[in-house]
């Protein structure tokens, strides 16, 4: 056999093998991701049966109260979860990553509706809902400054939930939210209904949402 092919033979076994071992590792990698995103997607889909008991046996207390208990109990669930995927994403050669990040997204959003839907049946979630939009394809350093506000007010206020909502994913309900919104620009955020466009410094933030860390 010339030696020359040989040795592109060789060099086509060892990228084979190399390949196997990357996928192997990245399989592993965000194995326990995909676990995390499962687990959410019961819980939830447990919590909306809740209200579809309730719509149709009508309103109870034990109810909202186990609608409650499920809320606390998913609240804390996926806070990095999303921050796990975009590192996967940019050290990962697959397109999986991008899958389970969008599964993420409209699981996030299911959750967010759930919350609405609480606050509407049993008068409030127990949580204060921030929707965050942002950019996916496109690196933003306004939206990376505001990021970073939003997980340190949500590591000092246990009450407050951020969602994260990528405008250009073409992702059906949160077309609807920028509608609903007026959603021009990133970052914008939206607290109670009103909008804020631009980097909402923490101070503010915290004003605004009447958390601090004190009442952590």
């Amino acid at each position: 056999m010339n030696k020359y092919f040989k040795a592109i033979l060789m060099t086509a076994v060892l990228m084979a093998l190399g390949f196997a071992a990357v996928n192997m590792y990245d399989d592993t990698r965000y194995k326990g991701v995909l676990e995390k995103l499962e687990s959410e997607s019961v819980d939830v889909e447990a919590a909306q049966q809740l209200l579809f008991y309730e719509s149709v046996y009508g309103s109870t207390g034990q109810v909202c109260a186990a609608i409650q208990r499920s809320v606390e109990l998913q609240v804390q669930k996926n806070i990095g979860l999303l921050g796990e995927l975009e590192a996967a994403k940019k050290q990962t050669l697959f397109s999986s990553v991008e899958t389970a990040k969008k599964k993420f997204i409209v699981q996030n959003l299911q959750f967010f509706l759930l919350l609405e839907k609480a606050r509407g049946e049993c008068g409030s979630s127990g949580v204060l809902a921030i929707l965050y939009f942002y950019p996916d394809k496109y690196y933003c350093e306004d939206c990376a400054v505001q990021a970073a506000a939003l997980d340190t007010l949500v590591k000092d206020c246990q009450e407050v939930r951020v969602f994260a909502l990528p405008t250009d994913l073409e992702v059906p309900v949160i077309e609807v939210l920028k509608e609903r919104h007026s959603i021009q620009n990133t970052p914008s955020i939206v607290i109670d209904g009103k909008k804020y466009e631009g980097i909402v410094p923490p101070a503010e933030l915290r004003q605004i949402t009447g958390c601090s860390a004190a009442g952590k």
